[in-house]
Protein backbone atom coordinates (compact mmCIF):
# COMPACT_ATOMS: atom_id res chain seq x y z
CA UNK A 1 0.00 0.00 0.00
CA UNK A 2 1.01 3.63 -0.41
CA UNK A 3 1.76 4.24 3.26
CA UNK A 4 4.17 1.31 3.53
CA UNK A 5 5.78 2.15 0.19
CA UNK A 6 6.25 5.79 1.20
CA UNK A 7 7.69 4.76 4.53
CA UNK A 8 10.14 2.35 2.91
CA UNK A 9 11.27 4.96 0.36
CA UNK A 10 11.93 7.48 3.13
CA UNK A 11 13.67 4.92 5.34
CA UNK A 12 15.96 3.70 2.58
CA UNK A 13 16.83 7.25 1.53
CA UNK A 14 17.54 8.40 5.09
CA UNK A 15 19.80 5.36 5.61
CA UNK A 16 21.91 6.42 2.63
CA UNK A 17 20.47 3.78 0.28
CA UNK A 18 19.45 6.34 -2.33
CA UNK A 19 19.68 3.93 -5.29
CA UNK A 20 17.48 1.37 -3.53
CA UNK A 21 15.01 4.09 -2.53
CA UNK A 22 14.81 5.28 -6.13
CA UNK A 23 14.26 1.74 -7.45
CA UNK A 24 11.46 1.20 -4.93
CA UNK A 25 9.98 4.63 -5.70
CA UNK A 26 9.82 3.74 -9.39
CA UNK A 27 8.05 0.47 -8.56
CA UNK A 28 5.36 2.07 -6.41
CA UNK A 29 1.95 1.65 -8.05
CA UNK A 30 0.79 4.95 -6.52
CA UNK A 31 3.26 7.69 -5.61
CA UNK A 32 2.11 10.27 -3.12
CA UNK A 33 3.37 13.81 -2.64
CA UNK A 34 5.13 12.41 0.43
CA UNK A 35 7.19 9.88 -1.57
CA UNK A 36 7.99 12.44 -4.27
CA UNK A 37 9.15 14.97 -1.67
CA UNK A 38 11.18 12.31 0.15
CA UNK A 39 13.06 11.51 -3.05
CA UNK A 40 13.64 15.20 -3.86
CA UNK A 41 14.91 15.78 -0.32
CA UNK A 42 17.18 12.73 -0.49
CA UNK A 43 18.69 13.74 -3.81
CA UNK A 44 19.32 17.22 -2.39
CA UNK A 45 20.87 15.84 0.80
CA UNK A 46 23.18 13.64 -1.30
CA UNK A 47 24.34 16.62 -3.42
CA UNK A 48 22.34 15.50 -6.46
CA UNK A 49 20.41 18.70 -7.06
CA UNK A 50 20.04 18.10 -10.78
CA UNK A 51 18.24 14.81 -10.11
CA UNK A 52 16.08 16.50 -7.47
CA UNK A 53 14.99 19.16 -9.95
CA UNK A 54 14.29 16.49 -12.56
CA UNK A 55 12.01 14.81 -10.00
CA UNK A 56 10.20 18.13 -9.61
CA UNK A 57 9.73 18.40 -13.38
CA UNK A 58 8.39 14.83 -13.47
CA UNK A 59 6.08 15.62 -10.57
CA UNK A 60 4.63 18.58 -12.43
CA UNK A 61 4.22 16.50 -15.62
CA UNK A 62 2.31 13.88 -13.65
CA UNK A 63 0.10 16.60 -12.18
CA UNK A 64 0.99 15.80 -8.57
CA UNK A 65 -0.30 18.50 -6.23
CA UNK A 66 2.67 19.93 -4.32
CA UNK A 67 2.42 20.75 -0.63
CA UNK A 68 4.34 23.17 1.58
CA UNK A 69 6.97 20.55 2.37
CA UNK A 70 7.66 20.01 -1.32
CA UNK A 71 8.03 23.74 -1.96
CA UNK A 72 10.35 24.18 1.04
CA UNK A 73 12.44 21.20 -0.08
CA UNK A 74 12.67 22.55 -3.62
CA UNK A 75 13.78 25.95 -2.30
CA UNK A 76 16.52 24.19 -0.33
CA UNK A 77 17.54 22.34 -3.52
CA UNK A 78 17.81 25.57 -5.50
CA UNK A 79 19.80 27.21 -2.71
CA UNK A 80 22.24 24.32 -2.48
CA UNK A 81 22.77 24.34 -6.25
CA UNK A 82 22.73 28.17 -6.58
CA UNK A 83 20.00 27.81 -9.19
CA UNK A 84 18.36 31.22 -8.90
CA UNK A 85 16.27 30.95 -12.08
CA UNK A 86 14.74 27.63 -11.02
CA UNK A 87 14.23 29.06 -7.53
CA UNK A 88 12.28 31.98 -8.97
CA UNK A 89 10.10 29.55 -10.93
CA UNK A 90 9.44 27.48 -7.81
CA UNK A 91 8.62 30.66 -5.87
CA UNK A 92 6.13 31.60 -8.58
CA UNK A 93 4.57 28.13 -8.39
CA UNK A 94 4.39 28.41 -4.58
CA UNK A 95 2.74 31.82 -4.94
CA UNK A 96 0.15 30.49 -7.42
CA UNK A 97 -0.54 27.54 -5.11
CA UNK A 98 -1.00 29.82 -2.10
CA UNK A 99 2.04 28.54 -0.18
CA UNK A 100 4.42 31.50 -0.47
CA UNK A 101 2.80 33.18 2.55
CA UNK A 102 3.41 30.09 4.71
CA UNK A 103 6.19 30.68 7.23
CA UNK A 104 7.82 27.30 6.50
CA UNK A 105 7.95 27.88 2.73
CA UNK A 106 8.79 31.57 3.07
CA UNK A 107 11.72 30.85 5.37
CA UNK A 108 13.09 28.31 2.87
CA UNK A 109 12.69 30.85 0.07
CA UNK A 110 14.60 33.46 2.10
CA UNK A 111 17.42 30.97 2.58
CA UNK A 112 17.43 30.05 -1.11
CA UNK A 113 17.55 33.67 -2.30
CA UNK A 114 20.27 34.49 0.23
CA UNK A 115 22.43 31.57 -0.88
CA UNK A 116 21.90 32.58 -4.50
CA UNK A 117 23.05 36.15 -3.75
CA UNK A 118 19.70 37.90 -4.24
CA UNK A 119 19.07 39.64 -0.92
CA UNK A 120 16.38 41.86 -2.48
CA UNK A 121 14.31 38.81 -3.42
CA UNK A 122 14.95 37.35 0.05
CA UNK A 123 13.45 40.55 1.49
CA UNK A 124 10.41 40.22 -0.77
CA UNK A 125 9.92 36.59 0.33
CA UNK A 126 10.17 37.76 3.96
CA UNK A 127 7.56 40.47 3.41
CA UNK A 128 5.23 37.90 1.81
CA UNK A 129 5.10 35.71 4.93
CA UNK A 130 1.75 36.18 6.65
CA UNK A 131 2.87 35.32 10.20
CA UNK A 132 6.60 35.48 10.89
CA UNK A 133 8.29 33.38 13.57
CA UNK A 134 11.81 32.89 14.90
CA UNK A 135 12.74 30.75 11.89
CA UNK A 136 11.75 33.38 9.32
CA UNK A 137 13.43 36.18 11.28
CA UNK A 138 16.60 34.09 11.68
CA UNK A 139 16.60 33.33 7.95
CA UNK A 140 16.51 37.05 7.18
CA UNK A 141 19.17 37.96 9.76
CA UNK A 142 21.40 35.18 8.39
CA UNK A 143 20.72 36.33 4.83
CA UNK A 144 21.90 39.85 5.55
CA UNK A 145 24.93 38.51 7.41
CA UNK A 146 25.82 36.14 4.54
CA UNK A 147 25.40 39.02 2.13
CA UNK A 148 27.88 41.02 4.21
CA UNK A 149 25.51 43.79 5.27
CA UNK A 150 25.88 43.75 9.05
CA UNK A 151 24.03 47.05 9.42
CA UNK A 152 20.91 45.46 7.91
CA UNK A 153 21.51 42.23 9.85
CA UNK A 154 21.56 44.20 13.11
CA UNK A 155 18.54 46.27 12.10
CA UNK A 156 16.63 43.06 11.34
CA UNK A 157 17.82 41.57 14.64
CA UNK A 158 16.48 44.62 16.51
CA UNK A 159 13.23 44.59 14.50
CA UNK A 160 12.78 40.93 15.44
CA UNK A 161 13.07 41.80 19.12
CA UNK A 162 10.74 44.78 18.68
CA UNK A 163 8.24 42.39 17.04
CA UNK A 164 8.23 40.34 20.24
CA UNK A 165 10.48 37.50 19.03
CA UNK A 166 13.21 36.54 21.49
CA UNK A 167 16.53 35.82 19.75
CA UNK A 168 17.84 32.27 20.15
CA UNK A 169 21.25 30.66 19.63
CA UNK A 170 20.77 30.67 15.86
CA UNK A 171 20.00 34.41 15.91
CA UNK A 172 23.10 35.18 17.92
CA UNK A 173 25.19 32.72 15.90
CA UNK A 174 24.22 34.44 12.65
CA UNK A 175 25.21 37.83 14.01
CA UNK A 176 28.53 36.58 15.42
CA UNK A 177 29.36 34.61 12.25
CA UNK A 178 28.48 37.63 10.12
CA UNK A 179 30.82 39.90 12.02
CA UNK A 180 33.55 37.26 12.02
CA UNK A 181 33.21 36.62 8.30
CA UNK A 182 33.14 40.31 7.43
CA UNK A 183 36.00 41.22 9.74
CA UNK A 184 33.99 43.83 11.60
CA UNK A 185 32.61 44.07 15.06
Amino acid sequence: NSFVGDYLVVTLAKCGKLDDAFILFNRLPHRTVFSWTAMISSFTDHKKGHEALKMYADMVKQDVKLDKFTFATLAKTCGSTSNLEQGRKIHGDARRSGFSTDVFVGSALIGMYSKCGSIEEAELAFIEISCRNIVSWNAMVAGYAQFGDMDLAMKCFKDMKRDGITPNLISWGSIIAGYAHNGTG
